[in-house]
């Protein structure tokens, strides 16, 4: 029949005969066990043979086979989860491997293992100040636990050691800074804010998630900056927009100043053009005057009080209030 390496293996191991042997070494060593078991042998024995090929069984179960696979491999994880921080990194990474390469049948130790992939390269500092000593102890025990656990117990490990949480949160994030190969295996324990406990692989052996784009400070900062930019631009044509509303409501009120100021102007002192015309006119007549003046006193020298009065009299320039020539 065909059989997983792990079946394989177990079924090795129950007939105590390889996989790789002769047809008839693997049947001799059946029928023995057959007379050690006076012909009545166990379940898990018919299916070994099976799964070796000296019975014909092809395509047969083994769920007693593998329920006894299943009790071997979950001892061998235990031993390894106890073990864990006693192994030196290269020996733990070939132990997990081993179980890693056997657990496809169990998911669930399966994902325990996955769980315990992150610390593999890792190795405890031997030198630690006795600050951090309780610290190691805490993160050693919470790393151990599945990981659906390990939040909810740090708290109750910190308190074994005499730790609060808001100390033990301080005193992570200093063993950090001396030792942050530790980040991802702290990561899983999810103490820390902005950390994702759901990291659980070593850093070297997972599949890296696709990066998040982001927009870069100085992209975000044009973006302000034309915001901000056209936000200046709409106030500017409101205000425009209001300016020039008040100058053409201004200049209709002065249009409409000037217009009732001439009219005023016109009805009290007439026509400006006609009293242009008389101005001129006047101004004429005193020219005129003048001239005449200057002849009379060159001819008589002197003038006397009648003549001069006739003289003004005549070329005299009327007063626009009364009609009446001024004296």
């Amino acid at each position: 029949m065909a059989a997983g390496t792990h079946l394989i293996s177990l079924a090795e191991a129950t007939l105590c005969v390889p996989a790789d042997a002769s047809a008839d070494s693997r049947r001799n060593v059946f029928l023995s066990l057959l007379d050690e078991e006076n012909y009545i042998p166990s379940t898990e024995a018919l299916e070994s043979a099976a799964v070796l090929g000296i019975l014909p069984w092809e395509g047969v179960e083994t769920p007693a086979l593998v329920s006894k696979f299943e009790q071997v491999f979950n001892e061998r994880l235990e031993k390894f989860v106890g073990e864990y921080w006693d192994l030196e990194p290269d020996q733990r990474r070939a132990e997990w491997e081993i179980l890693n390469g056997s657990s496809e049948p169990f998911p669930k130790h399966r994902l325990r293992l996955r769980d315990l992939q992150a610390g593999l390269h890792l190795k405890m500092p031997p030198d630690l100040d006795n600050i951090f000593t309780a610290v190691a102890r805490c993160l050693e025990t919470a790393y151990l636990l599945p990981l659906t656990m390990r939040a909810d117990r740090v708290a109750e490990i910190c308190e074994q050691e005499n730790l609060q949480m808001s100390d033990f949160r301080v005193l992570v994030r200093l063993f950090l800074r001396e030792h942050r190969g530790f980040d991802w295996v702290i990561a899983t324990l999810g103490v820390l804010e902005g950390q994702n406990r759901n990291t659980v692989s070593d850093h070297r052996d997972v599949v890296r998630r696709k990066p998040q784009t982001t927009v870069p400070a100085e992209n975000q900062k044009n973006d302000s900056k034309a915001g901000t930019m056209i936000l200046i631009g709409i106030v500017c044509m409101c205000g425009l927009g209001l300016f020039t509303g008040l100058r053409k409501e201004a200049s209709a009120s002065k249009v409409r100043f000037s217009a009732s100021s001439s009219a005023k102007v016109e009805s009290t002192f007439g026509d400006p053009s006609e009293k242009d015309n008389e101005l001129k006119a006047s101004l004429q007549r005193m020219r005129q005057l003048t001239e005449k003046i200057q002849k009379l006193k060159e001819q008589r020298k002197s003038l006397s009080p009648d003549e001069i009065s006739a003289l003004k009299k005549q070329f005299s320039v009327p007063n626009p209030k009364t009609n009446q020539p001024s004296p």
